[in-house]
């Protein structure tokens, strides 16, 4: 039990530290508006590595491809978005949607990462250009902050125990 607390404690920490970052960058690249959605998928990805940490869904290999489909997903439903008329609801169903279908193709489920094609697939501004443009930048920073806390998960990785 005592290092389950600790284990949720170092975790507290480590969020702190990551989201600290993930706000700066999102302020420094404008984009306040986008952080509380993707914040939403880096704290389950987060909260998967560090209460399951040995589980199928902590893999380095399904955390970053399941995080790599939902990014692409999202890329291929803001494209879709400018050649059909569609409503924001279909495309952010297409977004999740299809995130689904590729993670299980490329055999890489993360369920958080339905999160990250969600973000991407909600950036709506004036045309496809600048679209392109914020989408990239939220998906550098989902990258980034997924990049962070695999990190902390591989140097923790022998004190970690599931929290089941």
């Amino acid at each position: 039990m005592r290092e389950k607390i600790i284990q949720s404690f170092l975790f507290t920490i480590i969020a702190s530290v990551v989201f600290e970052l993930f706000s700066y960058v999102f302020a420094v690249e404008h984009l306040q508006g986008w952080s509380i959605v993707t914040s939403t998928s880096i704290a389950s990805t987060g909260f998967v590595l560090f209460t399951l940490p040995h589980s199928t869904a902590s893999k380095y290999r399904m955390v970053i491809g399941g995080h790599t489909a939902g990014a692409v997903a999202g890329f291929s439903v803001i494209l879709l978005a400018s050649c059909l008329p569609l409503h924001q609801s279909e495309i952010y169903a297409c977004g999740v949607g299809l995130s689904l279908l590729l993670m299980t193709l490329t055999r890489t489920i993360h369920p958080p990462a339905a999160g990250t094609a969600l973000t991407i697939a909600m950036v709506h501004t004036n045309s496809l250009s600048e679209n392109m443009l914020v989408s990239t930048k939220v998906a550098i920073v989902v990258f980034m902050t997924v990049v962070l806390l695999i990190i902390s998960h591989y140097l923790l990785r022998y004190r970690l125990v599931n929290l089941e």
